[in-house]
């Protein structure tokens, strides 16, 4: 059995391969910004919904009268 000689690590090899971004990557990234955004704001009413109970009546009626 041939013995392996151990690779050199070499600057350029050491350095992280730059890729470029593309469209695909750009369309994933701005759906999770907005998914996030979305998020943000669902949790922010559903927080202001469980501290107050001044517009449950209105929240109701509004999700029950369609």
């Amino acid at each position: 059995m041939p013995k392996k000689t151990p690779t050199k690590v070499t600057k350029k090899s050491a350095v992280a391969k730059r890729t470029v971004p593309t469209m695909g990557d750009d369309f994933k990234m701005a759906l999770l910004v907005v998914s996030l955004i979305i998020n943000v704001l669902a949790l922010i009413a559903w927080l202001f919904l469980r501290v107050t109970d001044d517009y449950d009546t209105a929240v109701a009626e509004f999700f029950l009268n369609r």
